[in-house]
């Protein structure tokens, strides 16, 4: 995988900004995604427990966060990616890019109307 080398680190965004979040690579510093909770751009959202990737992660007694990377492109809305969220173990700090077969989400999801699409439309 392209991006198997390096080392995000996640970082909350500047004050006003909540609840999104900065995954920035340490070895890479000028590489940065836009993310956020899942929860806060779908409430009902559901990781795929039948990914293969979460095996690399999955913990027994530890819930992983899922983040959605955020896409925004000048004079459009902003889309968060619920096809291929980042599933995060917080007790091991290891992160795998959950892929869903099932298509039930999209990779272009529309923020307008979510908390994270409010406050990307405030501080854009």
């Amino acid at each position: 995988p392209p991006l198997a080398q390096e080392r995000l680190v996640s970082r909350p965004a500047p004050a006003g900004y909540a609840p999104i979040i900065f995954l920035q690579s340490a070895p890479t510093p000028e590489l940065c995604f836009l993310a956020a909770p899942a929860a806060a751009v779908d409430p009902a959202y559901e990781l795929d427990a039948q990914s293969t990737e979460l095996e690399l992660v999955q913990g027994v007694e530890t819930p992983l966060e899922v983040l959605v990377l955020l896409t925004v492109r000048e004079g459009q809305a902003g889309t968060a990616n619920l096809l291929a969220p980042v599933a995060i173990n917080p007790s091991t700090r290891r992160a795998v890019q959950a892929i869903r077969r099932d298509r039930r989400y999209s990779c272009r999801h529309p923020l307008a109307g979510t908390p994270c699409g409010n406050r990307l439309a405030q501080c854009l």
